[in-house]
């Protein structure tokens, strides 16, 4: 993982090398808007796709693979934001 761009306050983007289960290269980036009293927090992740990663996607739904540790991920940022907050 390394840091790309960092726009504060509002973009935080980074490079994702993987090497399993193929090697591949994708960015992927947190925004945040104001929303409310708070903060609305995105997090996309990119990157090209070769000929088999293309054919896996075909028969593996990504979001519902990946989809959850976004999720997740997301749950937890807030769960440390909210405690420094205090």
């Amino acid at each position: 993982m390394t840091l790309v761009e960092a726009s504060p306050p509002s973009r935080l983007a980074y490079k994702l090398e993987f090497l399993k289960p193929w090697e591949s290269v994708s960015t992927s980036d947190f925004t945040l808007a104001p929303e409310g009293a708070g903060t609305r927090v995105s997090w996309s992740m990119r990157g090209e796709l070769g000929f088999v990663e293309k054919g896996f996607g075909v028969f593996m739904d990504m979001n519902a693979m990946i989809g959850k540790d976004f999720e997740q991920g997301l749950a937890s940022l807030k769960q440390v934001a909210e405690a420094g907050a205090r």
